[in-house]
């Protein structure tokens, strides 16, 4: 067995939590499975994805010059495409200095507003933390991000990381 894509955290990073020595490999198996298993449930629990990876969506206009994307810490969008014929070609992208993001999880367009109609927004982008078993381009997950902080959580009602 072998952690999926999806692990929030290796086994020897498990194996230092549960103070069991590194050499040790005869519990590895168990604790892929353990971790693979607590990793799915965490992303189902929350509905929606952790890893950084990338995304496809299609979102409904609503004549408004916002769109909130369903995964975050969202990166910039790497295109976004506005038609009502859902043909999305290359005439109908929006130029990217027309857009930003905002709070890692808002597309604001600068100076106009995404049409009205049924799926007629189509947007690519990167959204996730940075896996501690792959690597990539994400920010890390930590105890003390920006999103654990933001949420009114006391630093000395954090556990301690000792």
């Amino acid at each position: 067995m072998s952690l999926n894509s999806n692990a929030l955290c290796t086994v020897a990073q498990c194996k230092a939590y549960l103070d069991i020595a590194s050499a040790d490999t005869s519990q590895d198996s168990k604790l892929e499975l353990l971790i693979n298993a607590a990793s799915s449930l965490i992303e189902n629990y929350l509905d929606r994805k952790l890893v950084y990876q990338g995304y496809v969506e299609y979102h409904d206009g609503r004549n408004s010059d916002r769109l909130l994307l369903k995964e975050w810490p969202a990166i910039k969008p790497t295109e976004i495409i506005f038609d009502q014929t859902w043909s999305f070609g290359a005439e109908n992208v929006i130029p990217v200095d027309n857009y930003q993001l905002e709070s890692e999880v808002m597309v604001v367009l600068k100076g106009y507003k995404f049409p009205r109609g049924n799926r007629n927004i189509k947007v690519t982008y990167y959204a996730g933390y940075q896996s501690p078993v792959t690597g990539g381009s994400g920010p890390t997950i930590d105890r003390k991000s920006t999103r654990l902080n933001s949420s009114h959580v006391s630093e000395s009602r954090m556990p301690s990381s000792a």
